[in-house]
């Protein structure tokens, strides 16, 4: 098969130094041989069983700890490094290693506090990671992109104790709104205290600071098990339907509503954010291979219009799919004034799921699915990358989202005939998309073949449940999110909790 970027880039980019080698070769290879140095002071230390207590306490934990003279910075520090260096290893998830400069930060923060007693801010001796997106002063920060290299930043964007920074999809195409890597709800929560209302250079955000929230002491919670645009996974479904148990036994209600107009949001989410045809994201490529996960999103947008109507007219007339077709009618270069239609159709739709859901149903919250499966295969984005639908929803909603761990995959969550037949049981959205991830029945083993859903090879992985707030209830989200892990209690989660992370 031909190379996807080949018909959205000239080929000659690829080679700006020709007859030598291109300029994204030679920028990796430097910076993964200054990565590799910079491990190499942590690669071969074992990780001591002592460590562990450092890797399992929150953030809170870690502080208090040190203030209280049982810990130090240093000692910290340590159990983060060769975890970080462990999961290099492992995934290769690391762009930028500040070792040396953490252990710099570390030891003048044990002799301040020796000297003083006194620790010197709510973040003291946490080791933090970022996304190769936050400027750290002397540091490229490339987003994947090798036309960042060698521009290093002239500020920090921080002030904490940084180890490293981890990876970041090329071109930024992804979709999110509360980052779980802050951990524990609780660390979540002293995250948010830290940085609301802390505006940027660019004003943004709102300057409005943490405010303490009282739920009632029962809450109403709505809930679905699929939104309609693409059914979600059995296991994806009784993480929704836990949550939801456990909820109840805590004397909460939860009510079950129909997601409204799932197809309607993913068209107006693909309409807006592919107006420009990617060609705002891909202009830093400048010559770069183009990540696999991504490329069908980027040919997709970048095609004539005419041809994506074929594709179009193919999906609803010849495949019979009128969920997936307006997905792929919406993706693509628009006019300025298609564009300023896209957003009065989110404005709309917005005022729509306001009526619809929370003030018919009379709403605290929602539990929903996060996205239809626990994880997608390596190597599959490029083909179903539109089951994201599931968090584009509440990005064109605009609404305060995080991520509660519920439960793990079993191997008796198998996609029976109520996943692979359309016309079997409720939920169903695009028959193209879940055919792609629950394959066809087959009757001699009782279960979808040939999908990307694979309950037994994906038996132990993690699965989350989305809770939903209304437009600034950010710390409301975050109180129900401490409500239902409080209900869920101890389920086998957080640092560690992975029996062959030591191996």
């Amino acid at each position: 098969m031909s190379d996807p970027l080949k018909l959205v880039q000239p080929w000659f980019l690829h080679w700006q130094m020709w007859p030598f080698s291109p300029v994204y070769e030679q920028v990796s290879r430097r910076k993964q041989a200054a990565r590799a140095e910079a491990l190499a002071a942590v690669r071969g230390e074992a990780f001591a069983d002592a460590a562990e207590q450092y890797i399992r306490a929150t953030a809170s934990e870690i502080v208090q700890r040190i203030s209280q003279g049982e810990w130090t910075a240093s000692q910290v520090l340590e159990a983060y490094l060769a975890r970080a260096a462990l999961a290099q290893g492992l995934t290769n998830c690391l762009t930028e290693v500040f070792f040396s400069q953490a252990r710099a930060e570390a030891t003048a923060l044990d002799e301040e506090f020796t000297l003083t007693g006194k620790i010197r801010g709510p973040l003291h001796g946490v080791p933090v990671s970022f996304k190769d997106i936050f400027d750290v002063k002397g540091y490229d920060t490339t987003m994947g992109y090798s036309s960042y290299a060698d521009k290093p930043a002239s500020e920090d964007a921080h002030d904490s104790c940084v180890n490293v920074r981890y990876l970041f999809p090329q071109t930024r195409l992804e979709s999110h709104q509360y980052d779980r890597d802050t951990g524990s709800v609780e660390d979540l929560e002293l995250a948010a205290r830290l940085v609301f209302g802390i505006q940027g250079a660019e004003f943004d955000p709102a300057p409005l600071s943490y405010r303490d929230v009282r739920l009632p002491a029962k809450l109403r919670l709505g809930y679905y098990l699929s939104d309609g645009y693409v059914k979600a996974s059995p296991a994806c479904q009784r993480a929704v339907l836990k949550a939801v148990e456990a909820l109840r036994k805590a004397g909460h209600e939860c009510v079950e509503f129909e997601f409204p107009q799932a197809a309607e949001a993913m068209e107006i989410y693909m309409s807006i954010t592919t107006a420009d045809g990617l060609r705002t994201m891909q202009e830093p490529l400048n010559g770069d291979p183009m990540e696999p996960g991504i490329s069908t999103t980027i040919l997709s947008a970048s095609l004539p219009k005419i041809a994506r109507m074929i594709i179009a007219w193919v999906a609803k007339c010849i495949l019979g799919d009128i969920v997936f077709v307006r997905t792929t009618r919406g993706t693509g270069y628009t006019t300025v004034q298609e564009y300023h239609k896209s957003v009065v159709r989110r404005n709309a739709y917005a005022r729509m799921f306001e009526k619809q859901v929370w003030e018919k149903h009379n709403l605290d919250g929602i539990i929903a699915p996060v996205i239809a499966l626990p994880a997608v295969p390596h190597g599959a984005c490029k083909y179903v990358s539109p089951i994201a639908a599931g968090v584009c929803h509440y990005n064109v909603l605009n609404l305060p989202v995080g991520v509660v761990p519920v439960t793990r995959v079993r191997t008796t969550d198998i996609a029976t005939a109520e996943w692979t037949n359309p016309k079997v049981g409720p939920g169903h959205g695009s028959p193209l998309l879940e055919r792609l991830l629950y394959g066809t029945l087959d009757r001699a083993v009782g279960h979808g073949t040939g999908g990307l859903y694979n309950a037994e090879k994906m038996a132990g992985m993690p699965v989350g449940v989305q809770v939903v707030g209304r437009r600034w209830e950010d710390e409301k989200v975050i109180e129900m999110m401490k409500v239902l892990d409080h209900a869920l209690g101890p389920r086998g989660f957080g640092p560690l909790n992975w029996v062959e992370q030591k191996e």
